[in-house]
């Protein structure tokens, strides 16, 4: 089912006309929606960037979160997204788009141990960057994973991580 001889017996007995055109290949594969999105699970991004012809992406609308971000100096926009593939858990440098303001940002995918915090979730702290954006639909756009999630012993510990991850970010896009 889903092959070439169904889709021609279905144009036989539909009476339609049915091209048969070669499978497209980007990277040295056929591009299949099944393998971009197991790139983008196991983190492969540069494979499913390479197939999609753009860098792996992810919408969704800013919700409230709990505030943390701002209180220790990293506000961050907390997204509830839009049936989307996400890479692995981890930190990752980012862009953004909101509207047409495009900017360069930081996105953590998964738990917060370091709050024992069970529930995943994805935020991004953009750099530079002020403004209210709850009820916003916001794009991300991964460039690449900076590190896995860690549990910090404490806030300064943390706040270090963030600064570091920051700084790398900074450099990459």
């Amino acid at each position: 089912m889903g092959n070439a001889q169904f889709l021609f017996q279905k144009a036989e007995r539909g009476g339609f006309k049915l091209n048969l055109v070669p499978a497209l290949k980007q990277c040295g594969q056929i591009i299949s929606s099944t393998l971009i999105r197991k790139f983008i699970e196991t983190g492969n991004l540069k494979k499913a960037a390479c197939m999609l012809g753009r860098s792996v992406c992810a919408y969704g609308t800013v919700m409230h979160g709990r505030g943390r971000g701002h209180r220790i100096g990293f506000p961050t926009a907390n997204l509830n997204l839009h049936h989307e593939t996400l890479p692995p858990s981890g930190v990752y440098a980012a862009w953004g788009v909101c509207g047409r303001k495009k900017m360069k940002g930081i996105v953590h995918i998964g738990f917060k141990p370091t709050f024992n915090d069970k529930q995943k979730s994805i935020e991004v702290h953009f750099f530079n960057f002020r403004k209210d954006l709850y009820n916003r639909d916001v794009e991300l756009y991964f460039v690449k994973r900076l590190r896995s999630i860690k549990k910090f012993k404490d806030s300064a510990a943390l706040i270090r991580a963030i600064k570091n991850d920051s700084r790398k970010a900074l450099n990459i896009l």
